[in-house]
């Protein structure tokens, strides 16, 4: 009876182990993941008023443990924005024959009140922007197992833009440029929400943002950046959601 009973414990702790290998190698089976998204959007008013932007986000992480993933991405945007306007002035000149001003007589004096031209000019403005965007984060993900799993990734980013706009003298055929950059270091978080289609592919969506930014500008003239403002930014409006698809090796 004793050696039956040896048996059968050796035979359960064989299966325990079996199992816990199996799960083990289950849930560490796929350890690298690669991901990214694209977006695209157009809008246009006429015309002359429109507006185009692109971005793509490419990461890939390594699994750390049951629940917990990290990754480096790479992110990269570029928004262009044309418009037109007609600006108009009154220069402070005299003004140039055959306008001429009113005599108005005062007392025994008189002066003249001269009728200021108008001048107006149209311009068109292109304004671009592009912006580079690394970044590490982590990913922890509190229902892996699942077919659709939540997740909270907090990340630690440093972005870099630039804005040049172009604006042109449609009546003189003159043409401004201007440059300027924006520098900012971002610590923040996320919400996600996984789809696993099999073992290998799955749809991430991503909303909302809450996080600390320290940012700082500098334009073409100026050498170095100077800081510019610095605070907690939230976001939860419809623009934060994002797209991604992702393949675990």
């Amino acid at each position: 009876m004793r050696i039956l009973y040896a048996i059968l414990t050796v035979l359960l702790l064989s299966v325990a182990t079996t199992s816990l290998i199996a799960q083990s190698e289950t849930v560490f089976k796929h350890t690298i993941t690669f991901g990214g998204s694209l977006s695209l959007s157009s809008q246009r008013a006429d015309d002359d008023n429109k507006s185009s932007s692109f971005s793509i986000n490419p990461y890939v992480m390594r699994r750390v443990d049951r629940n917990w993933q990290v990754g480096l991405c790479i992110g990269y945007g570029r928004s262009v924005d044309h418009s037109r306007r007609t600006v108009s002035n009154v220069p402070n000149s005299i003004v140039i024959p055959p306008f001429r001003g009113d005599i108005i007589s005062f007392g025994s004096g008189s002066f003249e009140i001269f009728n200021p031209i108008i001048f107006s000019t149209t311009q068109d403005i292109e304004t671009v922007y592009t912006q580079f965007n690394p970044c590490v984060f982590g990913r922890f993900t509190v229902n892996p197992d699942d077919r659709f799993s939540i997740f909270v990734e907090p990340h630690l980013s440093y972005s870099l833009g630039k804005f040049r706009q172009d604006v042109f003298d449609r009546n003189n055929q003159n043409l401004a440029e201007s440059e300027s950059y924006v520098r900012s270091i971002n610590l923040g978080s996320q919400l996600g929400l996984t789809y696993s289609f099999n073992e290998h592919w799955r749809a991430t969506a991503f909303a909302g943002y809450l996080g600390y930014n320290l940012i700082s500008t500098k334009t073409e003239r100026e050498d170095r950046f100077e800081q510019a403002s610095t605070g907690t930014s939230i976001d939860l409006s419809p623009r934060s959601v994002r797209l991604a698809v992702e393949y675990s090796l």
